[in-house]
């Protein structure tokens, strides 16, 4: 089931550019682990005539294991806690109240959170904060704390920096960053510096850390990615008063622009089950719920003051290949199993309210329309329907046969997929159904479920043939998506080398087999400044993508945002609040309180 959709430096996102992108890999695709239930007495931060002052969500992370680190190697951290306690500089629109994903912004214009304004200027892009932001400790947000974070992102060797040659504060509330080259695709830049992350390193906590990656070395990068933080320092309207082993309690921060209007406390509650979020919100226990996927007969059951905010996600559910075991690295043979694998099924088994893509790209239907064309598609790609025979000719093509109606590889022995999938979610029932698929072929498929712990573990070690996972990101930008993306590819276990062979030019899948540095395509998206250049990159690592299939895209999420209205007062959705995780983003605006009785 999808989280934010990724990436997370707005969520998991860490360390250097391997140990990052890992996270990126896994985080969103783990299963809610604990347990849980939820004490709401409606005492809360508000005053005695409130009908209720306490704000309850539910959140997958143990209290007794997380650490505030947010570039720690080994352990993402609390998801919903975490958004309450740091904010963005700025974020990217997601919330739409019309779901319709082949009307997905292509180039969002970013809403300022703590950042005020931003600018190109030459060689330098410049961002200035707001006014009215301290850290939970009293002290003033201030342009050093940026500089700090991205000092630290420097020393890791994180994406952004492809973009960067500096960055300083020229004043209090002023950051410059110096560009690496000129001209630059102003749309990836800022949605790199400003939204991808929350800001998190207070300059005073983390000047150490600073001089030890600038003198250290690797060794020092290593240290740092695992050094725990136990306690900590945020800037968002709310800071924990209270940690017990399966809840926070999270109190009003006074030091935040939105402190006025929060008259309420919030409790995060710990489950293990995804099926808790909906008994939640059935049961009255929920007052909201961030990003989950709630099949629409489950929703009906919800009382009438459950309101619901669906918008189209970045990623989805996707079978992964591992790259670095046979047969799996023979591209013929992930085409095979691309033609035999019913995309649209698959994902109407597992989820009513989700979009197939046309074909497999790597990104949602809407950026496909915008950026490749969908006559140009559908002219030149390979569509990926239901088609054994093509199956059938790929595979005989590489030395696979078939006796008795069980396929057999080149060198005598049965053909099996198994496919790994945790034992909670959608992702099992996407595992499930691909397995049911190529069992019909006369393939020996069958899905191997697993606990949210060795699924992960299943993962991180490689220890799969095929795997549930997630695709895309957790921005609706075709840069992050494709960043994301092929980064978590790339890494061990799944082995896939940014340098693809696949046939070329683009539309000519029996063309001639050419190297394509898939990388070096994706890193000139940043300095793509024409609409003709932009495209022409996106058609080529598209084409990348649905040539070389490193995992098979049934579908991309519609993800709803839950909030209920019998105790709280919100503005109509048609607000300029309503751009992103609605129960998350309205405290910070202010936007969000505590009914009167």
């Amino acid at each position: 089931m999808p989280t934010d959709g990724t990436s997370d430096l707005d969520g998991s996102m860490g360390i250097s550019r391997r140990q990052a992108i890992q996270l990126m890999g896994t985080s969103a695709t783990l299963a809610l682990a604990g347990c849980a239930g939820v004490t709401n007495d409606g005492g809360g931060g508000g005053e005695g005539g409130l009908a209720d002052g306490t704000l309850t969500m539910y959140d997958e992370a143990n209290p007794e294991k997380i650490q505030w680190n947010n570039y720690y190697g080994k352990k993402v951290n609390s998801r919903v806690v975490r958004k309450h306690l740091f904010d963005p500089l700025a974020k990217a629109p997601s919330y739409t109240s019309k779901v319709d994903p082949s009307e997905t912004v292509d180039h969002p214009d970013l809403h300022p959170v703590m950042a005020k304004e931003w600018s190109i200027d030459g060689e330098t892009a410049s961002v200035t904060l707001k006014d009215g932001y301290k850290w939970h400790n009293g002290d003033d947000v201030t342009a050093k704390d940026v500089v700090t974070q991205f000092t630290i992102e420097k020393h890791l060797e994180l994406p952004t920096w492809s973009a960067l040659s500096g960055v300083s504060a020229a004043d209090e509330k002023t950051v410059e960053f110096s560009l690496a080259s000129t001209p630059v695709n102003e749309s990836i830049l800022f949605v790199q510096l400003l939204a991808i992350r929350p800001l998190t390193t207070p300059a005073s906590i983390y000047k150490e850390h600073v001089k030890k990656l600038e003198n250290g070395g690797k060794a020092a990068k290593e240290e740092f990615i695992n050094t725990k933080i136990e306690e900590p320092i945020g800037n968002g309207p709310f800071k924990i008063d209270d940690v017990a082993s399966q809840q926070y309690k999270l109190v009003a921060h006074d030091g935040h622009p939105a402190s006025d209007a929060i008259n309420y406390d919030v409790e995060v509650a710990y489950v293990e089950e995804v099926e808790r979020m909906q008994q939640g919100l059935k049961s009255d226990e929920l007052d909201a719920v961030e990003r989950y996927p709630v099949p629409k007969k489950v929703q009906k059951e919800f009382p009438d003051h459950v309101e619901t905010f669906p918008f189209p996600a970045a990623g989805g559910g996707c079978i992964l290949f591992n790259l670095e075991k046979e047969p799996w690295s023979n591209r013929n043979v992930r085409k095979a199993f691309a033609w035999l694998i019913d995309r649209k099924k698959v994902a109407e088994n597992a989820l009513d309210w989700s979009v197939t893509p046309r074909t497999i790209t790597g990104l949602p239907p809407g950026l496909v329309e915008s950026w490749v064309g969908g006559d140009f598609l559908e002219a030149n790609y390979e569509i990926y329907e239901p088609n054994q025979k093509k199956a059938e000719t790929l595979l005989k093509g590489e030395g696979f046969t078939r006796e008795n109606g069980t396929w057999l590889t080149p060198d005598g022995e049965e053909l099996s997929a198994p496919i790994v999938a945790p034992n909670a979610g959608t992702y099992d029932d996407v595992g499930e159904s691909a397995a049911a698929m190529l069992s019909e072929f006369g393939i020996n498929a069958e899905l191997v479920t697993k606990s949210s712990a060795a699924y992960g573990q299943a993962i991180d070690n490689g220890d799969f043939e095929l795997v549930v996972t997630m695709h895309g990101s957790g921005q609706m930008h075709y840069y992050t998506i494709l960043q994301d993306d092929f980064n978590k590819r790339k890494l061990p276990p799944t082995g896939m080398s940014m340098e693809r062979e696949v046939p070329m030019p683009v539309g000519s899948p029996d063309g001639d087999l050419q190297t394509v540095n898939l990388q070096g395509k994706i890193d000139s998206l940043v300095t793509a400044t024409s609409e003709k250049e932009t495209q022409q990159l996106l058609r080529e690592i598209t084409w990348v993508y649905n040539q070389d299939v490193p995992s098979i895209n049934p579908h991309f999420w519609v993800v709803t945002d839950y909030l209920t209205s019998d105790h709280w007062d919100y503005p109509d959705p048609t607000d300029e609040a309503f751009f992103n995780a609605v129960p998350l983003t309205l405290p910070k605006l202010g936007k969000l309180t505590a009914t009167e009785k």
